[in-house]
Protein backbone atom coordinates (compact mmCIF):
# COMPACT_ATOMS: atom_id res chain seq x y z
CA UNK A 1 0.00 0.00 0.00
CA UNK A 2 1.36 3.10 -0.69
CA UNK A 3 0.91 6.69 1.23
CA UNK A 4 2.13 9.96 -0.16
CA UNK A 5 3.02 12.95 1.61
CA UNK A 6 3.60 16.49 0.33
CA UNK A 7 6.04 18.67 1.28
CA UNK A 8 7.13 21.42 -0.69
CA UNK A 9 8.32 20.37 -4.59
CA UNK A 10 8.98 16.72 -2.69
CA UNK A 11 6.83 14.02 -2.71
CA UNK A 12 7.32 11.20 0.11
CA UNK A 13 6.36 7.98 -1.27
CA UNK A 14 6.04 5.38 1.28
CA UNK A 15 5.25 1.34 0.51
CA UNK A 16 4.36 0.10 3.47
CA UNK A 17 5.35 -3.68 3.25
CA UNK A 18 5.04 -6.26 6.20
CA UNK A 19 4.73 -3.08 8.68
CA UNK A 20 8.21 -1.83 7.23
CA UNK A 21 8.15 1.50 5.27
CA UNK A 22 10.02 1.92 2.32
CA UNK A 23 10.88 5.73 1.35
CA UNK A 24 10.88 7.02 -2.58
CA UNK A 25 11.35 10.46 -3.13
CA UNK A 26 9.65 12.32 -6.16
CA UNK A 27 10.48 15.35 -7.41
CA UNK A 28 7.79 17.62 -7.96
CA UNK A 29 9.54 20.54 -9.63
CA UNK A 30 10.86 20.61 -13.06
CA UNK A 31 14.03 21.76 -11.61
CA UNK A 32 17.02 19.36 -10.75
CA UNK A 33 17.47 18.37 -7.71
CA UNK A 34 20.64 18.74 -5.42
CA UNK A 35 21.98 18.72 -2.03
CA UNK A 36 24.37 21.75 -1.10
CA UNK A 37 27.12 20.83 0.48
CA UNK A 38 28.09 21.78 4.02
CA UNK A 39 30.86 24.49 3.96
CA UNK A 40 34.20 23.48 5.35
CA UNK A 41 35.70 25.04 8.43
CA UNK A 42 38.82 26.02 8.40
CA UNK A 43 40.20 23.92 12.11
CA UNK A 44 43.91 24.47 11.64
CA UNK A 45 45.36 24.22 15.31
CA UNK A 46 47.93 22.59 17.56
CA UNK A 47 46.87 19.36 18.72
CA UNK A 48 49.72 18.54 20.81
CA UNK A 49 52.42 20.18 23.20
CA UNK A 50 55.41 18.31 24.49
CA UNK A 51 55.69 18.36 27.66
CA UNK A 52 51.74 18.50 27.69
CA UNK A 53 50.14 22.10 28.18
CA UNK A 54 49.77 23.08 32.03
CA UNK A 55 53.14 21.12 32.73
CA UNK A 56 55.35 22.14 36.09
CA UNK A 57 58.67 21.07 36.77
CA UNK A 58 60.02 21.65 33.20
CA UNK A 59 63.56 21.22 33.01
CA UNK A 60 65.48 25.43 32.24
CA UNK A 61 67.21 23.52 28.83
CA UNK A 62 63.31 22.07 28.09
CA UNK A 63 62.50 22.41 24.08
CA UNK A 64 59.02 22.94 23.93
CA UNK A 65 57.29 21.56 20.67
CA UNK A 66 53.99 22.11 19.44
CA UNK A 67 52.18 20.05 16.34
CA UNK A 68 49.87 21.75 14.35
CA UNK A 69 47.12 19.85 12.73
CA UNK A 70 48.51 20.67 8.97
CA UNK A 71 52.17 22.04 7.56
CA UNK A 72 52.79 25.51 7.98
CA UNK A 73 55.20 27.96 6.10
CA UNK A 74 55.66 30.49 8.66
CA UNK A 75 54.53 31.21 12.33
CA UNK A 76 54.95 33.66 14.76
CA UNK A 77 55.08 33.24 18.47
CA UNK A 78 53.87 35.84 20.93
CA UNK A 79 55.57 34.93 24.00
CA UNK A 80 54.26 36.90 27.11
CA UNK A 81 55.19 36.64 31.13
CA UNK A 82 59.04 37.12 30.58
CA UNK A 83 61.28 39.68 30.99
CA UNK A 84 64.74 38.78 29.69
CA UNK A 85 64.46 34.91 28.37
CA UNK A 86 64.93 35.35 24.04
CA UNK A 87 63.74 32.34 22.58
CA UNK A 88 64.70 30.67 19.27
CA UNK A 89 61.86 29.44 16.69
CA UNK A 90 61.84 26.93 14.44
CA UNK A 91 59.23 24.76 11.93
CA UNK A 92 59.82 21.17 10.60
CA UNK A 93 56.61 20.52 8.49
CA UNK A 94 53.74 20.72 11.28
CA UNK A 95 56.20 20.91 14.43
CA UNK A 96 57.35 24.13 15.38
CA UNK A 97 60.42 24.05 18.27
CA UNK A 98 60.46 26.62 20.68
CA UNK A 99 64.04 26.98 22.58
CA UNK A 100 65.72 28.94 24.97
CA UNK A 101 68.87 30.58 23.50
CA UNK A 102 70.39 30.11 26.87
CA UNK A 103 68.02 28.50 29.30
CA UNK A 104 64.55 29.39 31.30
CA UNK A 105 64.44 31.04 34.31
CA UNK A 106 64.29 28.85 37.25
CA UNK A 107 60.55 28.99 39.11
CA UNK A 108 58.80 30.88 36.43
CA UNK A 109 55.92 30.64 34.20
CA UNK A 110 55.34 31.24 30.87
CA UNK A 111 52.62 31.45 28.28
CA UNK A 112 53.25 31.18 24.35
CA UNK A 113 50.28 32.14 21.92
CA UNK A 114 51.18 30.72 18.78
CA UNK A 115 49.44 32.77 15.90
CA UNK A 116 49.70 31.76 11.75
CA UNK A 117 50.74 35.02 10.34
CA UNK A 118 49.71 33.70 6.84
CA UNK A 119 46.42 33.84 7.63
CA UNK A 120 46.40 35.11 11.08
CA UNK A 121 45.09 32.77 12.50
CA UNK A 122 45.18 31.99 16.43
CA UNK A 123 46.93 28.17 16.61
CA UNK A 124 46.78 27.79 20.19
CA UNK A 125 48.31 28.87 23.60
CA UNK A 126 50.41 27.09 26.02
CA UNK A 127 51.73 27.77 29.53
CA UNK A 128 54.45 25.67 31.64
CA UNK A 129 56.47 25.93 34.77
CA UNK A 130 59.78 25.31 34.80
CA UNK A 131 61.60 23.70 38.07
CA UNK A 132 62.54 25.58 41.26
CA UNK A 133 60.51 27.46 43.69
CA UNK A 134 58.11 29.63 42.05
CA UNK A 135 58.58 33.13 43.34
CA UNK A 136 55.75 34.82 41.74
CA UNK A 137 52.37 34.09 39.50
CA UNK A 138 52.21 34.72 36.05
CA UNK A 139 50.74 38.48 36.10
CA UNK A 140 53.79 39.28 37.53
CA UNK A 141 57.34 39.09 38.44
CA UNK A 142 60.10 39.66 41.32
CA UNK A 143 63.17 41.87 40.41
CA UNK A 144 66.36 41.00 40.59
CA UNK A 145 66.86 42.80 43.43
CA UNK A 146 64.16 40.60 45.33
CA UNK A 147 65.03 37.46 44.19
CA UNK A 148 68.85 38.17 45.08
CA UNK A 149 67.06 38.60 48.70
CA UNK A 150 64.82 36.11 49.06
CA UNK A 151 66.06 33.31 47.37
CA UNK A 152 70.01 33.82 46.64
CA UNK A 153 70.29 30.20 44.77
CA UNK A 154 67.96 30.45 42.10
CA UNK A 155 69.23 34.39 41.35
CA UNK A 156 72.58 32.66 40.75
CA UNK A 157 71.33 29.61 38.85
CA UNK A 158 69.83 32.32 36.35
CA UNK A 159 73.46 33.69 35.88
CA UNK A 160 74.37 30.52 34.83
CA UNK A 161 76.29 28.75 32.85
CA UNK A 162 78.94 31.03 33.27
CA UNK A 163 82.77 30.12 32.50
CA UNK A 164 86.24 32.24 32.52
CA UNK A 165 89.91 30.73 31.68
CA UNK A 166 90.09 29.14 35.44
CA UNK A 167 86.52 27.60 35.76
CA UNK A 168 82.73 27.22 34.48
CA UNK A 169 80.25 26.52 36.43
CA UNK A 170 76.81 24.98 35.97
CA UNK A 171 73.55 24.60 37.65
CA UNK A 172 70.91 22.32 38.56
CA UNK A 173 67.70 21.64 40.21
CA UNK A 174 67.29 18.78 42.74
CA UNK A 175 63.60 17.77 42.96
CA UNK A 176 63.91 15.84 45.28
CA UNK A 177 65.46 18.10 47.45
CA UNK A 178 63.98 21.38 46.30
CA UNK A 179 67.21 22.82 45.75
CA UNK A 180 69.78 24.24 43.55
CA UNK A 181 72.92 22.52 43.33
CA UNK A 182 76.48 24.49 41.25
CA UNK A 183 78.99 22.12 39.63
CA UNK A 184 82.02 23.62 39.41
CA UNK A 185 84.47 22.62 36.79
CA UNK A 186 88.46 23.75 37.47
CA UNK A 187 90.18 23.97 34.10
CA UNK A 188 92.59 21.71 33.16
CA UNK A 189 95.86 22.40 34.54
CA UNK A 190 94.87 25.29 36.74
CA UNK A 191 95.11 24.50 40.66
CA UNK A 192 91.81 23.47 41.90
CA UNK A 193 92.55 25.89 44.60
CA UNK A 194 92.33 28.29 42.35
CA UNK A 195 89.43 27.80 40.51
CA UNK A 196 87.46 27.07 43.84
CA UNK A 197 89.09 30.70 45.11
CA UNK A 198 87.93 32.13 41.50
CA UNK A 199 84.25 30.79 41.54
CA UNK A 200 83.66 31.74 44.81
CA UNK A 201 85.14 35.60 43.77
CA UNK A 202 82.44 35.45 41.39
CA UNK A 203 80.17 34.79 43.17
CA UNK A 204 80.35 37.76 45.46
CA UNK A 205 80.66 39.73 42.53
CA UNK A 206 77.10 38.55 41.29
CA UNK A 207 75.79 40.49 44.96
CA UNK A 208 75.69 37.51 47.23
CA UNK A 209 76.96 38.26 50.69
CA UNK A 210 79.66 35.40 52.03
CA UNK A 211 77.09 34.23 54.06
CA UNK A 212 74.57 33.27 51.02
CA UNK A 213 77.81 31.92 49.33
CA UNK A 214 78.50 29.57 52.36
CA UNK A 215 74.59 28.32 52.55
CA UNK A 216 74.72 27.27 48.53
CA UNK A 217 75.21 23.71 47.63
CA UNK A 218 78.25 23.67 45.38
CA UNK A 219 80.29 20.42 43.69
CA UNK A 220 83.85 20.89 42.63
CA UNK A 221 85.38 18.78 40.18
CA UNK A 222 88.35 19.38 37.50
CA UNK A 223 88.40 18.55 34.17
CA UNK A 224 89.81 15.81 32.38
CA UNK A 225 92.27 16.08 29.98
Amino acid sequence: MYKKIFIGILTISMLVVGGIGLLRLNNNSSAPFSVRPTPLVNTIGVVSYVPPNGSIDVSVHEIITATVSEPLTRIDIDVTNQQDTEVSISVEGNTVFIAPKTQWSYGTSYQFELVDTVTNTPLGSYRFTTVGEVQQEISGKLTKGELLQQNPAQYLAEQTPFGEPTFSVVSDYDTEQNSFIFLVETAFGVPRSTGISNFRTWVVSQGLTSQQLDGLSVEYFEAER
